[in-house]
């Protein structure tokens, strides 16, 4: 694996600074990067309402538009087409996305095979993660289509193993800011101190992957079972438990009823994939994609939490 470190990046963080290194409202419509609310399901048609993307080319990065296995997939690419309106996203219901894959890496495939994206066609997405940031900044040329971003967007997405770019990009998200993500990458790749706010932020990441390694677990089957204080970057604990196959984080929320995150880890038996485990059987509020998932938006369940990962286990 290429690491940062292995590579010159100063000149990538130069290019970036010059969209997003300086304060700046402008900084977004000037790269035509648009960010719309974050939706549970987003069809064409919300797209198309978008101020700028009333008619003709748009880009979607890392989030899924309902029904794009249905249009046309792109030459050599597992990309998909629905109504002028490219979908550079991981979470299709396809085989090809059952395993270690995000958008990022499928930006990656594009770029290099078609060319960083025309300037006058939009770019949408609609939350801040690493893999949503570095893929918008990708196909806009911002960024060039290196292996240390694609590193980054598996460790961020799957494996959750210390990566700079990944920790420091993940620890933004909730900040809800993409020029401060995009500003801050720049600073790191360009080798200079980060703004205050964001070296406060990156520290707060890195102690709760050492808070997590300490947290009290026990083994019921193939699930590792975790109990928090309330809810934790779950994407962290694949790379804090690499020997499991599933790890069950859990805590106690305000109704009493008890909220599950399930993520799946390094030793999961190749093909497992929790979409088709019928958890729902144990959880009728969970929901999620393959390899992640939680009952958050449904609810939480009354079902006792060892109870539930012992149903879990016999599914597995």
């Amino acid at each position: 694996m290429i690491s940062v470190d292995q590579i010159n990046l100063p000149a990538v963080g130069e290019k970036l600074s010059e969209s997003f290194g300086y304060v700046s409202e402008k900084s977004l419509s000037q790269a035509n990067i648009i960010v719309m609310p974050l939706a549970s399901k987003v069809t064409v048609s919300d797209i198309r309402k978008l101020a700028g993307c009333e008619s003709g080319e748009v880009i979607v990065c890392d989030f899924k538009i309902e029904g794009i296995e249905q249009g046309e997939q792109l030459p050599n690419l597992a990309t998909f087409s629905l109504e002028k309106i490219i979908n550079i996203d991981h979470h299709a219901s396809l085989e090809s996305m059952f395993k270690p894959i995000s958008s990022a890496n499928l930006a990656i495939e594009y770029v290099r095979l078609n060319g960083a994206v025309n300037p006058e066609i939009p770019i949408v997405v609609n939350h801040y993660d690493c893999d949503s940031v570095l893929s918008a900044l990708i196909m806009r040329g911002i960024l060039p289509p290196l292996e240390v971003f694609g590193d980054a967007v598996i460790a961020a997405d799957h494996t959750g193993v210390s990566n700079p770019i990944a920790d420091l990009l993940q620890s933004f998200k909730d900040q809800r800011d993409f020029e401060f993500s995009a500003r801050n990458l720049a600073l790191f790749l360009r080798g200079q101190t980060l703004e205050t706010k964001a070296e406060e932020l990156l520290a707060q990441r890195l102690a709760t992957r050492d808070s997590l390694a300490r947290l009290p677990a026990i083994k019921i089957g193939a699930v590792v079972l975790i109990k928090t204080d309330g809810r934790v970057d779950a994407e962290l604990f694949p790379g804090v438990y690499p020997e499991a196959s599933v790890v069950m984080s859990y805590h106690r929320r305000e109704d009493d009823h008890w909220e599950v995150r399930l993520r799946l880890c390094k030793s999961a038996p190749e093909g497992l994939n929790l979409q088709k485990l019928n958890i729902r059987s144990i959880d009728p509020a969970f929901g999620g994609r393959w390899n992640a998932g939680s009952n958050e938006r449904g609810g939480g369940t009354a079902l006792d939490p060892q109870e539930y990962a012992r149903r879990l286990s016999l599914l597995l």
